[in-house]
């Protein structure tokens, strides 16, 4: 399947959790694809904003929802995430890279809402409700699921059975589970039966549309 096919399930006012850890594995052919088609109002669930900086450049993003790697008010050359933000098209929730990857894992296995201890979000916090557990003062933090996910995959089948290869496996596998439609980059593309079961990190059931790099 082309990039540009695969993104057509992008709507206007989508939520999209875009994977890689910056340029590791991240899905940049269909990033490009999507900022091309120009979807409006898009929320972006990211990392890192690098990646995705066609799509601020595109103006298709109103919100994100990223760990503190991405902020705007950097010393240096500013960004299309950065020119966004300053000029208040786009809007930011921020919080750290641990809360993130375990929001987006309980939106991957059913579970609306956790609590953790108010010290690990500080105030930066998905909402104001807190409560006491065993004398520890903890914050309800909501889970993220998307409308589509887009994700790197070093190593792929024609049935859609993912595997990666040391850091680029990152927060791609999580959100392959957290999100309603799931389309997939993958960098090598081998024969069903070629990977190994033990070595299946994602199985082909929750992956809806695979893409081979350039």
């Amino acid at each position: 399947m082309l990039a540009e096919d695969a993104v057509d399930v992008v709507a206007d006012g989508s939520t999209l959790l875009v994977g890689g850890w910056g340029d590791c594995a991240a899905p940049h052919n269909l990033i490009a694809a999507l900022a091309r088609r120009g979807p409006k109002n898009l929320t972006l669930i990211i990392t890192g904003s690098g990646p995705v900086e066609p799509l601020f450049e595109a103006g298709s993003v109103s919100h994100i929802i990223t760990t503190f790697g991405s902020y705007a008010g950097r010393v240096g050359a500013a960004s299309w995430f950065e020119k966004r933000f300053t000029e208040g098209s786009m809007t930011v929730e921020l919080c750290s890279q641990g809360i993130l990857a375990e929001r987006i894992r309980a939106g991957g296995a059913g579970i609306p809402a956790f609590y953790v201890e108010e010290r690990m979000v500080g105030r930066f916090r998905s909402t104001d409700e807190s409560r006491v557990i065993d004398g520890k003062t903890c914050v309800l933090e909501t889970a993220l699921r998307a409308d589509v996910s887009l994700i790197g995959a070093s190593i792929a089948d024609p049935l859609g059975n993912l595997s990666w290869v040391d850091g680029e496996r990152n927060f791609n596998e999580t959100m392959a589970y957290a999100a309603d439609t799931v389309v997939v980059e993958v960098g090598e593309l081998f024969d069903v039966g070629w990977l190994p079961a033990e070595q299946v990190m994602v199985p082909g059931l929750v992956v809806d549309r695979l893409v081979l790099t350039d």
